[in-house]
């Protein structure tokens, strides 16, 4: 305990300082009023992200500038908790980083199959720096996704790819290759979690378990009633870690044909988060909201008691991601003019 408190003393300081500067609940449904995306960007302007939404005030506002500017500000969290916990804690903070650098990927895969130019897809990457191991002027430039995948020969997502293409050229879509870089991302994203000290560690299983936890949930959801595909599929798109959900579970939850026969299958507390949503008018939506406020709600628990664990710094990116999440809701929500009630509806960080 003694060398736990001294090796979190001063990343506490800072984590909980950061922390502190997240937007409330309150705030996000303020935001939410504001009357249009102007409104929005400038009642940010008395926050941390006034560099960020400054330059968007300059002119036209557009969605995608902010968008970026969000994921930028997401970006800056991870860095700055990887420098202050450094050794295999920041490396681990740096590996969840990496995710971002999947979507640069997936973005790219998408641009080659809509046949894009390079200068259009540009815009849309984010520039991660020595986060990332991409080759992205080569991916950019290289004709199609085939040519993309030989591209990443000799990195983390060469076999994936590799593995994946047949089925890409049969189907002609990105669904599969999609699903196989996800899975592969957070295969070694807990393996990365399995480097980590005994007590970090432990605190991390927890955590993390519950994260992989409600992905399967919500990707059974989605294989199962969105894109009906086989139980036998379903099983092969799920992770084989969690806390609550073993094997049999997942089987069980992916041969059910309704929401409520999947929810019947799952352990609490998931199944009371899944209750009641056979007659909403987007159940799976619905699903996918009810599960990322749950993880919300985990975050936030983390913040309570013994402040002296590797469990305080996944509680700021969980709670950092939701709040970008969440931002991104409502600028989209004002540019199509919702109500506030139904941007609301929307949003992770309220519950």
């Amino acid at each position: 305990m003694i060398q736990r408190v001294l090796r979190y003393s001063r990343p506490n300081a800072e984590l909980r300082g950061m922390i502190s500067r997240l937007l409330t609940p309150e705030q996000l449904r303020a935001l939410a009023a504001s009357p249009d995306q102007e409104s929005v960007l400038r009642s940010l302007q008395d926050s941390p992200y006034q560099d960020r939404v400054s330059p968007l005030l300059e002119g036209p506002i557009a969605l995608p500038a902010a968008e970026r500017a969000l994921a930028e500000s997401l970006l800056e969290v991870y860095r700055r908790t990887a420098a202050i916990l450094g050794g295999e804690q920041g490396a681990f903070v740096l590996e969840m980083a990496r995710r971002l650098e999947l979507d640069n990927l997936k973005a790219i895969l998408r641009g080659k199959v809509r046949g894009e130019p390079a200068a259009a897809l540009r815009p849309l990457l984010l520039s991660l720096g020595s986060i990332s191991h991409l080759p992205t002027e080569e991916l950019l430039a290289a004709e199609d996704v085939e040519a993309a995948a030989s591209v990443l020969d000799d990195t983390d997502y060469g076999r994936v790819l590799r593995n994946a293409l047949p089925r890409f050229s049969t189907e002609g879509s990105l669904f599969s290759v999609e699903i196989a870089l996800d899975l592969d991302y957070y295969r070694r994203l807990w393996l990365s979690l399995e480097r980590l000290p005994a007590h970090d560690k432990d605190m991390a299983e927890r955590m993390m378990g519950v994260r992989y936890d409600l992905l399967n949930v919500d990707w059974i959801v989605r294989y199962r009633l969105v894109h009906n595909l086989s139980p036998e599929e379903i099983y092969n798109y799920t992770l084989p870690y969690g806390r609550r959900l073993s094997g049999d579970t997942i089987r069980r939850a992916a041969s059910a044909t309704t929401i409520d026969g999947i929810t019947a299958t799952l352990p609490e507390p998931y199944r009371s988060l899944l209750s009641d949503l056979a007659n909403v008018r987007d159940p799976v939506e619905q699903a996918g909201l009810e599960l990322q406020r749950y993880l919300v709600r985990v975050a936030r628990s983390a913040l309570v008691g013994n402040p002296f664990h590797f469990g305080l710094a996944l509680a700021l990116l969980w709670l950092k991601e939701a709040e970008v999440h969440d931002l991104r809701a409502i600028l989209e929500g004002k540019r199509y003019h919702r109500t506030a009630e139904s941007i609301v509806g929307r949003l992770w960080g309220i519950s």
